[in-house]
């Protein structure tokens, strides 16, 4: 408010649910910065009622990046746009060329690690884009063979072969005037890939045992976590059908390289899980926090969302410390302050666990610790890790 008081603006700022309202029934204002945390009441339901009472107004929601699920539903209820918090370079890029491309039909890869959000941007692509009232389909490409696969995105008829008792239209046809997410594109069969392309380029496919041309107006995003050039190079990709889907670029950086954001995330979950399983939580311990920093996240949100969700059915007070937090993360924590010093022994233990911990083989753990890999043996074995 104080940015905007000194464009000339005049604001007035509120605490909760009621004040709000009544401030909205007392003067007509233009816009409204709403964060969606109101204390025990939900901002998500202030949208609606706001509105009620003044239909004009613009709705502005503040909100943290773990819950851009949240930020399209309040876009659905009637907001009209939203700021991320924390407002971190890498992602906010991420999220802005998103907003961009939502309401194209361009062809958009998604690419990160896994468990760092790339369905939950996919999602959130379609809600920004004028499909968001049509259906949006998932289809995760290592989960079924060649020849399921094929029925499941182009369809079949009956007979097509042994078990197609009926027509199945398929998930292309299911979509029609929405968005269909093709998970994990690279582990997509080379048998499929060139009708794939061929829907690409002239939204043109057949179905399973017809030969009859059928058309669709889907729009496809992808998601990866392999080098699709590594697999264009090794053949293992189409190049053709790579330059096709790479239109658009999004790139999810992984947890480890947003480290300003962790802990924030973190209590934003903490939050979130304390409501589902009404607990009320104050935050983490510092000890806690330097251990939810410096730890790698190999998995990413999802390693974190799974790691907060433990930790607050483990504690019993209102304070997360590291005791709550699983011992390998934990390890990552600020020494604890002890009457005696740690031994040579314990110091060992701590660096051998958190080089494990960052390391993706045991021969880098090993060549990182300047020891063989039967040295290394011995010493796991010998502290139980």
């Amino acid at each position: 408010s104080v940015c905007l008081d000194m464009d000339g603006h005049r604001t007035i700022a509120v605490s909760n649910f009621q004040d709000a309202l009544a401030e909205a029934s007392r003067r007509s204002f233009d816009i409204a910065f709403l964060d969606l945390r109101l204390g025990a009441a939900n901002g998500m339901d202030l949208i609606p009622a706001l509105l009620s009472s003044a239909p004009w107004l613009k709705i502005i929601v503040i909100t943290a990046y773990a819950s851009i699920d949240t930020a399209v539903e309040a876009i659905r209820r009637g907001a009209t746009d939203y700021i991320p918090k924390p407002f971190t370079p890498a992602i906010q890029r991420v999220l802005d060329l998103a907003r961009q491309v939502a309401d194209s039909d361009a062809t958009v890869l998604i690419r990160g690690e896994s468990g760092t959000g790339k369905g939950v941007l996919a999602r959130a692509i379609h809600a920004w884009s004028k499909r968001t009232a049509k259906p949006l389909g998932v289809v995760s490409c290592p989960s079924l063979p060649s020849d399921l696969l094929e029925s499941e995105l182009f369809g079949h008829v009956k007979g097509a072969f042994t078990g197609a008792v009926r027509d199945n239209p398929g998930r292309i046809a299911a979509c029609e005037g929405g968005t269909l997410l093709l998970d994990e594109i690279g582990d997509l069969p080379l048998s499929l890939q060139p009708k794939l392309l061929r829907f690409i380029q002239d939204r043109e496919y057949e179905r399973v045992g017809d030969y009859r041309p059928r058309t669709a107006d889907v729009r496809l995003l992808a998601a990866t976590n392999v080098d699709l050039e590594l697999a264009v190079k090794e053949g293992r990709f189409r190049g053709d059908l790579f330059y096709r889907l790479n239109v658009v670029q999004l790139e999810m950086p992984p947890l480890r390289e947003r480290q300003e954001d962790i802990v924030a995330l973190a209590e934003h979950l903490l939050v979130f899980f304390g409501k589902t399983h009404h607990r009320s939580f104050h935050g983490f311990t510092e000890d806690a926090k330097d251990a939810l920093r410096q730890y790698p996240w190999p998995g990413n949100l999802r390693e974190l969302r799974n790691t907060v969700e433990r930790a607050t059915i483990l504690a019993r007070g209102h304070d997360i410390g590291v005791e709550h937090l699983p011992e390998n993360i934990a390890g990552f924590g600020s020494i604890p302050r002890m009457a005696e010093p740690l031994t040579l022994q314990d110091v060992e233990e701590r660096h051998i666990r958190r080089v494990l911990a960052i390391s993706k083989t045991l021969q880098e753990a090993a060549d990182a610790l300047g020891i063989d890999q039967a040295t290394l043996w011995r010493k796991r074995k010998q502290y139980g890790i």
